[in-house]
C-alpha cells in the first residue's frame, strides 16, 4: 500500500518518506511538514478530463505526431490592447499558455492584471477572474477607479483550486486570471496555501487545464524581499512566460521578461501609471532623460543602454565625498556595487585616479536598472568627472564594455545607440574604435571619439 503522507522541505519542496532534521538538498534544518501523498498535484485536473478528449492533451492517451504537421498559428495570439506588454510577450498571448506575473506589493500587479482581463472581454473572449485576495466588492471598486466598472468580466471569489477547476470546466473561459498564486489551496490534498506543495499543487492543475483547453492563464505571484517570485523555482519552470512588473520612477513601471517560451526573454515594456491604470509611455527611448540648459554639473553623463530589443538612453550621475572615518563606500540603488568597486579599480590601476578614499555614490535617473555591459564606459567617465569636479560637455554621451586590462571593448547595436543618441542631439560620443563608423546611416559626423583604452577616454576629457 503507498504511503499516505509525504515530508516536503518547506524551503526548498524536497520529497522524502519520513521525516529529516536537515533537508540534504538546501541545507536548512527543520524544515520538513508532513502533508498528504493521496493526491498529487495537478491530479484534480487530470480527474477531469473527459472520454475522447485530445489523444495529445494531458491526461489522455500521448500519441506520435510529426512534428512538421503540428498546427502553430502565431496569428492566434490574444491581443491585451497594450503595446508595450505585448512587446514583453514576444507579441502577444499564446492559446494554451500560462503566464507568472510577479512584483512587490502595490506595484500594480492587480490593477495591470484587471486591465488585461477588460481589453480581452472587449475582443469578445470570455475572462474569468479568480479573486483569492480581495471580495467581489473590493474588485468592483478598483473596477470603478479605473473606468472598468461596466467590463463584461465574470468574478469568482474562492481560495480552493479544486472548486475553481470545476467553475472552469463549467464555464470554459478563454483567459483565466488569477489574483493570487500564493493564496490558493489544496483542500482534498490536504494543502494549505502559501507552502512549497500547494503552489506546485496549484501551477500544474492549472497549467494542465489551460494547455487542455487552449486558453490563456496569468498567475500573479508574491515576490520575496530580494525580488524574486516566492517559492520553489520549480513554479516557474512549470510555467510558459515569466513577467516581473518593476518600479522605476514614481509612476513609471518596468514588465521585463525573464522567461519566455514563445518569445525572446529580458524583453522589456515601459508602462505609466496614470489615473486610468497603468498606460503605454511615449518616446521610450528618452523617457530617463533630464532635460538642461547650458552645461550639466559634474558626474552627469548620458549612455545608451540596451533592453530587450530597443536602446532606451539614460542619465547616469555621479558624487564623490572624502571617506568618513576612513572607511570608503559604494552606495547605488539600481546599479550592482560589485561592479562599481570593480570600475574605480580599474580608474586607480590604469589612470591614476584616487579613488580609494572616496565614498562613491551613483544615481541613474528615472530608476531603471542597469544591466547593460555597455555601461561601463559611461559609468567609468561619470566617476571621474565626479572626482575631478570638472564637468562634461554638453551633449556628452558614451557607450562601451570596460575589462580589468583598462580596454575598452565593442559591444552589440552599436550602430543603434549611435542613431539613438543623434535623434536627442548628443554630438559628443565616446565609444570603442573599430568597424562601426559614426557616419554611417544618420549617426553624428562631428565630435564622436574613438578610443581603445579608459585612459584614451579620460585624455580625451581634458
Amino acid at each position: 500500500m503507498a504511503r499516505s503522507t509525504l515530508f516536503a522541505c518547506s524551503t526548498c519542496g524536497r520529497e522524502e518518506p519520513k521525516w529529516l532534521g536537515h533537508c540534504p538538498d538546501c541545507g536548512e534544518w527543520n524544515t520538513f511538514e508532513p502533508r498528504s501523498a493521496s493526491l498529487q498535484p495537478g491530479r484534480a485536473s487530470r480527474r477531469r478530463v473527459p472520454s475522447g478528449s485530445d489523444a495529445g492533451a494531458v491526461g489522455g492517451a500521448p500519441t506520435v505526431q510529426s512534428l512538421g504537421a503540428i498546427s502553430a498559428d502565431d496569428a492566434a495570439r490574444l491581443s491585451c490592447a497594450n503595446g508595450e506588454l505585448e512587446r514583453a510577450l514576444g507579441g502577444g498571448f499564446v492559446p494554451g499558455s500560462t503566464t507568472l506575473l510577479g512584483g512587490d506589493p502595490g506595484v500594480g500587479k492587480s490593477t495591470l492584471t484587471l486591465q488585461l482581463a477588460a481589453a480581452i472581454a472587449r475582443d469578445g473572449r470570455t475572462v474569468l477572474y479568480a479573486s483569492a485576495e480581495e471580495s467581489p466588492a473590493q474588485l468592483r471598486l478598483r473596477a470603478g477607479r479605473l473606468g472598468l466598472a461596466d467590463a463584461d468580466i465574470d468574478v469568482w471569489a474562492g481560495t480552493d483550486v479544486d472548486d475553481l477547476l470545476d467553475v472552469l470546466e463549467q464555464r470554459k473561459p478563454a483567459a483565466l486570471i488569477v489574483d493570487s498564486l500564493q493564496t490558493m489551496q489544496a483542500a482534498a490534498a490536504g494543502l494549505p496555501p502559501g507552502g512549497v506543495a500547494a503552489n506546485k499543487y496549484v501551477c500544474t492543475a492549472l497549467a494542465e487545464w489551460t494547455r487542455r483547453n487552449a486558453a490563456v492563464t496569468v498567475l500573479v505571484a508574491h515576490v520575496t524581499k530580494e525580488g524574486t517570485i516566492a517559492g520553489p523555482r520549480a513554479v516557474e519552470h512549470l510555467v510558459d512566460v515569466v513577467l516581473y512588473l518593476e518600479t522605476a520612477a514614481s509612476d513609471l513601471r518596468l514588465v521585463r521578461a525573464s522567461k519566455n517560451r514563445f518569445g525572446p526573454a529580458d524583453e522589456v515594456g515601459l508602462l505609466e501609471m496614470g489615473t486610468g491604470g497603468l498606460g503605454e509611455v511615449g518616446d521610450a527611448s528618452s523617457r530617463f532623460l533630464v532635460h538642461r540648459d547650458g552645461q550639466p554639473p559634474p558626474g552627469v553623463i548620458v549612455a545608451p543602454v540596451y533592453e530587450g530589443s530597443r536602446v532606451l538612453l539614460v542619465e547616469l550621475q555621479s558624487l564623490t565625498t572624502p571617506a568618513k572615518a576612513s572607511l570608503p563606500r559604494v552606495y547605488a540603488d539600481r546599479i550592482d556595487m560589485a561592479r562599481i568597486n570593480r570600475l574605480t579599480a580599474v580608474l586607480e590601476r590604469h589612470v591614476g585616479a584616487d579613488v580609494g578614499g572616496q565614498d562613491v555614490y551613483v544615481n541613474v535617473a528615472g530608476g531603471i536598472r542597469l544591466r547593460d555591459v555597455a555601461a561601463d564606459l559611461p559609468l567609468a567617465l561619470s566617476i571621474y568627472s565626479a572626482l575631478l569636479q570638472r564637468p562634461l560637455a554638453a551633449g556628452a554621451a558614451a557607450f562601451g564594455e570596460l575589462s580589468l586590462a583598462g580596454e575598452v571593448r565593442p559591444v552589440v547595436a552599436a550602430e543603434r545607440r549611435l542613431r539613438a543618441l543623434a535623434q536627442v542631439g548628443c554630438e559628443r560620443i565616446t565609444h570603442p574604435g573599430g568597424d562601426v563608423g559614426p557616419a554611417r546611416e544618420g549617426g553624428p559626423s562631428r565630435g564622436t571619439v574613438h578610443v581603445r583604452t579608459v585612459a584614451e577616454a579620460v585624455a580625451a576629457l581634458r
